[in-house]
């Protein structure tokens, strides 16, 4: 019924997740990151370009091991963390590294 995909949409106090989610390494929510200059999309993007271009990259993508006996779905889940933990590092550097500010996007770019 409607009154059941109404409630089923709307956010529970008992589900374990946040509005506003907290980058945990950096306490920057992904607003702040976006203020910032670099909104998601553009993590995403260079996570990608990132792990298709870059080795050290490369290497620690291909360093976790997958069980043998994994089901693709298994594997899936697996890839999908993974990729969410790269990204927030991604974020985080972002940050850190003086890629922020007026000349933060010139310094990525000399740095890339």
């Amino acid at each position: 019924s409607a009154q059941e995909i109404a409630t089923a949409a709307s956010p529970s106090l008992d589900l374990p997740w946040k509005t506003d989610p907290v980058n945990k390494r950096s306490g920057v929510t992904v607003i702040d990151a976006e203020r910032a200059g670099y909104n998601v999309a553009f993590v995403t993007y260079l996570s990608r370009f990132l792990l298709n271009f870059d080795p050290s990259c490369q290497r620690w993508w291909f360093s976790t091991k997958i069980p043998k006996k994994s089901t693709p779905k298994e594997i899936e889940g697996l890839r999908i963390n993974q990729f969410a933990s790269f990204s927030a590092s991604v974020e985080v550097a972002l940050q850190e590294d003086g890629y922020c500010g007026d000349d933060g996007a010139d310094h990525l770019l000399e740095d890339l």
